[in-house]
C-alpha cells in the first residue's frame, strides 16, 4: 500500500482539525452522522468517537431526514455530522428549516464538519 503526498496531508489536516475536544462536544448520547463517501481518514476519525450513537448517511439524504432523522437529533438535543460538502449545504439548510443551528467548520478538501444544536 503506498500513499501519496497529497493524502497523508489531507489526513493530518482532518486529525489536526477534528482534535478530540471538537467531536467532544456532541451531546451525551448525541448523534454522529457518518457519510460513507468520505475519504477513509475521515471515516476513521469518526470510529473513534464512542459516546455518540453513530448514523450513517444514505445517498437520498433529504428522505432520511423526512423519514425521522430530524425527529432523532431533536430528541438527541442536537447531532455532529462528518460529511461531504454537498451534504453539509443540504443538511445545514434542513436544520435551519427544522429552527435548529447549524455550524460548518471545514476539516478537509470535501470533508465538512456540521454541528447541529437547538435554536
Amino acid at each position: 500500500m503506498s500513499v501519496t503526498r497529497r493524502e497523508l496531508l489531507a489526513a493530518a489536516a482532518i486529525v489536526a482539525a477534528t482534535g478530540s475536544a471538537r467531536l467532544s462536544a456532541a451531546p451525551p448520547g448525541g448523534l454522529l452522522l457518518v457519510d460513507p463517501s468520505l475519504p477513509p481518514e475521515a471515516r476513521h476519525i469518526a470510529q473513534g468517537h464512542e459516546g455518540a450513537r453513530r448514523v450513517t448517511v444514505t445517498p437520498d439524504f433529504v428522505r432520511q431526514w423526512r423519514d425521522g432523522l430530524e425527529e432523532r437529533i431533536v430528541t438527541a438535543g442536537g447531532a455532529l455530522a462528518l460529511v461531504r460538502w454537498d451534504k453539509a449545504l443540504l443538511l445545514s439548510g434542513l436544520a435551519r428549516e427544522s429552527g435548529l443551528r447549524a455550524r460548518q467548520q471545514r476539516l478537509g478538501r470535501a470533508t465538512i464538519l456540521v454541528t447541529i444544536e437547538p435554536a
